[in-house]
């Protein structure tokens, strides 16, 4: 038998009575900020040699990732500790010279040796060594001396005016002034 679909909404079923409700408990005060955060504790003998031997990270993120906490606790540990801002501060340095040396090397054009390996007739790893030529890039030369150099190179284009307005006005007006009464109408288009 097919079962009949019905028009009339249907009422749910109530539920049982609920207990009396307890007085709610009272949250814990909030900072400013929102939800209060525990702070990773500093302790110099497991941060600092991690960041002696590491080498690798460019962006305070990554650096937190890598030590296991989050920004902020980096940014506090710099303003409170010294010796973490120093080698924090070196990272930084290491990371912006490699950057800088990179660049310069594709704005100038470099030369490399790739190392190819193939499978000779034997089944014998044969290596071939191939040296390439990286050209320079323009964008990146253009980029180094905006940079390095912004007195001659810089994108944008100043045209300085040698003269205002005010001298301009006063200039034209002493020649109105001295041109005699009957040339007064040409100037200012009525004619006698």
């Amino acid at each position: 038998m097919r079962k009949r679909l019905s028009t009339k909404a249907e009422k749910p079923a109530k539920a049982p009575a609920k207990a009396p409700a307890k007085a709610p408990a009272k949250a814990p005060e909030k900072g400013p900020r929102g939800r209060p955060r525990k702070m990773t504790p500093y302790d110099p003998e497991i941060v600092l040699p991690i960041l002696e031997t590491h080498r690798g990270a460019a962006t305070v993120t990554e650096l937190a990732k890598d030590i296991g906490c989050n920004n902020v606790d980096i940014a506090t540990w710099m303003r409170e500790h010294e010796e973490f801002r120093e080698l924090v501060m070196e990272l930084r340095a290491n990371v912006d010279d490699n950057v800088q040396s990179a660049l310069y090397r594709r704005a100038t054009g470099y030369t490399y040796t790739d190392i190819e390996e193939r499978l000779g007739k034997d089944n014998e790893v044969i290596e071939l060594n191939k040296t390439r030529h990286e050209a320079a890039h323009p964008g990146a030369a253009i980029f180094w001396l905006t940079n390095r150099r912004p007195g001659e190179w810089t994108n944008r284009q100043t045209v300085e005016v040698q003269h205002s307005y005010g001298e301009l006005l006063q200039r034209i007006e002493s020649e109105v002034l001295d041109l005699p009464a009957d040339q007064y109408g040409e100037v200012s288009g009525n004619e006698k």
